[in-house]
């Protein structure tokens, strides 16, 4: 299936909402958000105060990545640790011999409500986004010493 654009996935987001209620709902200005539906690049914020309203199951990590914030591709990380795209179940497998504990609360966090499980969504895509913008930066320097030697 083919990558949204973010306007596609701005107008998801809104629903059948008029611009102003949806900036009403999401505690935004109506100008800034009709900025942004004409073009303008959002911040990471104003993204993560329309994710928490959006309709259709629009998630603060495809509004990210739209917005070119996030880089989409299938793999993150490298070597033993990477995430690739495996089947749930070959994923729980890793998850528990990597950190059982983490996987325990995963599931128990299958109880709480649509909302909360967004959030922990988006804060874990939020935090895996920093470690791989990190782990960027650590290679970057790396290869910038080794070509001043």
């Amino acid at each position: 299936m083919p990558e949204k654009s973010l306007l596609e996935l701005l107008n998801l987001a809104k629903g059948d909402r008029s611009l102003n209620t949806f900036a009403q709902h999401a505690n935004v200005s109506a100008g800034n958000l009709s900025r942004v539906f004409n073009g303008q690049k959002p911040t990471p914020e104003l993204l993560k105060k329309i994710a928490l309203k959006a309709y259709n199951g629009v998630t603060y990590t495809q509004l990210m990545e739209a917005a070119g914030y996030i880089e989409s591709d299938s793999n993150f990380g490298s070597g033993e640790n990477a995430i690739e795209e495996n089947s749930p179940a070959q994923q729980a497998e890793e998850i528990i011999k990597i950190d059982p504990d983490l996987f325990v609360q995963m599931c128990r966090a299958t109880y709480l409500p649509e909302e909360d499980r967004k959030k922990i969504r988006e804060y874990s895509a939020m935090l895996l986004e920093k470690h791989l913008r990190e782990q960027k930066e650590k290679e970057k320097g790396k290869k910038g010493n080794d070509i001043s030697k």
